[in-house]
């Protein structure tokens, strides 16, 4: 179902991938569907190719190899794709003049992480700046381009994550530096904003005691767009991305300030 088939398709798809072939009246009777969902399930699954026809009295279907069908599905999708980013860029370009305000940021959801992850790092074309407790750095350094520049500030005690990464990404191609969790909150807890008020310093210490650096995540790609996973508990995890050259200039700044604090205590 996940690859665009409706419950009764994928079902009547399966029935006959374990019965190797079937009349109509065998697959009724085994998925309880009735006739005109049979019918109107194995018209499309015909239609797509994935399964065939091999008697026609009484009616009788055979599944294609799931191997082949589960390819045939995702290249359906993929082609989608194409076609749809085609259209999208046409239509940008040729049909609309888009006079209203970019957005200032856009919302992710947890399921979405990687892939988006993924997309920024492989179009970067110039320079990746990321700051992590050290999740999705695979993604970051097995995509990107091997003329773009790294600069890394890492949240974790490990202390062989800089050799790995000399060693994927070739010495001297990345700024690495090793920041430690404890001292991140501590500078965190200390901004002079909060400290200045009553109890502030407390309150704001507590606030991120509760939190998990470890799903910390901050990616700006060429100075031209971020992606912010802020340090929340994994249930109540969203990301922030934005292009908007305020709020990517604010964001860098807040970080090389975070990391420089740290690494100077």
């Amino acid at each position: 179902m996940e690859f665009g088939l409706l419950e009764s398709e994928a079902k009547i798809y399966s029935a006959l991938v374990l019965f190797h072939d079937a009349e109509v009246k065998e697959l009724q009777e085994f998925l309880n569907l009735s006739r005109p969902s049979i019918y109107e399930g194995l018209r499309s699954l015909e239609d797509r190719g994935l399964i065939v026809l091999v008697n026609p009295k009484p009616a009788t279907y055979q599944a294609i190899p799931p191997e082949i069908a589960l390819d045939m599905l995702m290249e359906l999708h993929i082609n989608a794709r194409d076609r749809a980013l085609k259209y999208i860029s046409t239509m940008k370009k040729e049909s609309f003049k888009d006079t209203s305000p970019s957005n200032i940021w856009y919302i992710f959801g947890s399921k979405s992480f990687a892939s988006k992850i993924k997309d920024m790092a492989e179009n970067a074309n110039q320079s990746i700046y990321c700051m992590t407790g050290g999740r999705y750095l695979d993604l970051i350094v097995g995509r990107a381009k091997s003329n773009v520049s790294f600069q890394l500030s890492i949240i974790s005690e490990s202390s062989d994550i800089p050799e790995r990464l000399e060693q994927a990404l070739g010495k001297g191609r990345a700024q690495i530096r090793m920041l430690n969790k404890s001292r991140v909150i501590d500078s965190m807890a200390s901004s002079k904003v909060w400290s200045s008020s009553p109890n502030g310093a407390q309150s704001l210490r507590q606030v991120y005691d509760m939190m998990d650096f470890d799903n910390l995540f901050f990616l700006l790609v060429d100075d031209f767009e971020f992606f912010y996973i802020p340090p929340l508990a994994e249930a109540d995890l969203n990301a922030m991305t934005s292009r908007n050259k305020a709020m990517v200039m604010a964001m860098k700044i807040q970080m090389e300030l975070l990391s420089e604090s740290i690494a100077n205590d």
